[in-house]
């Protein structure tokens, strides 16, 4: 894409690639880096009658791809127009620490791109869930995301009965375009949220959206790099006396939804990305004696513990099965080991108690509660043995019981 001025052409190269990750490349980002907000201005008068600053060019063709994205996921992923591209490149020019024009964005702006990742990210989710049986807070299962991507393909068909396409390699570009743009949606978040003249509500809202992702998406490398970004917004927040508690407001309204239980999580995945978004909350707060997680631990033994509704199912994980392996994965981080301390009596009387459940997943869970448990008490290394050059662990942790 080729922007004049009656002075000058400025070249920027806008290639998007809508197999890989980086799907735009502006040529020579560094070079382009280099060149200050305050010069960029004078190079480029204005786009669409807008004054125009690299932010606010990139923000302007975001919104385009944006809008094309979610009239035709199919033609926007194959036509050059995947939107994730430009959403990484305002992280690294807008966003970014070291980004060449880090703040520029006016709140106006800041606002647009705000709205347009939360439409982004929510159009692309009812996508996924558009053939779940039952509408939820939480991932459909992977067989109706796989209808649901299939249904996108039925308009193209039938245009032309006769024609032959591979299926395949065109299911594989409308599901990395849907994970990328997520992940970058993410990222970006994450980076705006960090910015110090962000306001708080603006950083909230990026909270959230990272929590929606973390939720609603079952896609390995996404729910593990929205987990990245969730942890860095959460230190940050947690290090800011004005934002310090967002992140207990955001971990609180979770845990509410999932003590409801209207809307369980399918136990195809194990609660998904709903362990990691519960963990990184709890682990990367920064404040003194780790108030979220006294907070977190001490509500997850209540969940666990209440009584289980008529509704339950086999095909759907219970709040207190959930909520075990969330204690889980607290308790296997040994970073949090000397907080989890004072909780390990409640924790393994709670855990020999559901060994006992008569409902399967409850049952799992408690299992591999029991196994962190046993690891934690034990430890994991290792001495040299005379029979196989290993010998039995040692111990790490206190008595339990």
């Amino acid at each position: 894409m080729v922007y004049k001025t009656s002075d000058e052409t400025m070249k920027i190269s806008l290639k998007s690639r809508p197999r890989t990750f980086e799907g735009l490349v502006v040529e020579d980002i560094k070079e382009l880096e280099k060149i200050s907000g305050s010069q960029i201005p004078d190079r480029m008068k204005s786009f669409e009658g807008r004054p125009c600053t690299l932010s606010g060019l990139l923000l302007c063709c975001a919104e385009w791809q944006a809008q094309l994205l979610q009239q035709d996921l199919w033609q926007a992923a194959s036509s050059g127009a995947p939107l994730h591209g430009l959403l990484t490149a305002l992280s690294l020019v807008a966003a970014h620490p070291t980004g060449a024009e880090i703040s520029i964005l006016n709140a106006a702006e800041v606002e647009r791109l705000v709205c347009l990742m939360e439409s982004v990210v929510a159009h692309l989710l009812s996508v996924l869930a558009s053939k779940a049986n039952n509408i939820t807070n939480f991932a459909p299962s992977f067989a109706e995301m796989a209808e649901a991507i299939d249904s996108t393909f039925c308009d193209i068909l039938s245009r032309d009965e006769e024609e032959v396409m591979d299926i395949t390699p065109a299911h594989q570009l409308v599901i990395n375009c849907i994970w990328f743009n997520l992940k970058a949606c993410c990222n970006l978040s994450s980076e705006l949220a960090s910015i110090e003249s962000t306001a708080s509500d603006i950083a909230e809202r990026c909270g959230l959206l990272i929590v929606r992702v973390l939720k609603q998406c079952r896609h390995k490398g996404v729910i593990e790099s929205a987990g990245m970004s969730l942890s860095n917004l959460v230190k940050m927040m947690t290090s800011d006396k004005c934002m310090h508690d967002l992140p207990e407001r955001m971990l609180m309204g979770f845990l509410d939804l999932l003590q409801e239980g209207s809307s369980a999580a399918s136990v195809t995945r194990k609660c998904a990305g709903l362990a990691i978004l519960v963990h990184k909350i709890v682990a990367s707060d920064k404040q003194k004696n780790r108030p979220l997680l006294h907070l977190c631990v001490s509500r997850l033994l209540k969940i666990a513990t209440d009584p289980v509704r008529l509704y339950s199912s086999d095909t759907s994980d219970l709040p207190s099965t959930q909520a075990l392996h969330f204690l889980c994965m607290l308790v296997q981080d040994s970073a949090l080991c000397q907080y989890v301390a004072a909780y390990m009596s409640d924790i393994t009387q709670l855990c020999f108690k559901k060994l006992s459940s008569n409902i399967w997943t409850v049952r799992n869970a408690a299992l591999q509660l029991f196994g962190a448990l046993v690891f934690w008490v034990w430890g994991g290394e290792r001495v040299p043995h005379e029979a196989d050059n290993w010998g039995p662990e040692v111990y790490r942790g206190p008595l339990v019981c």
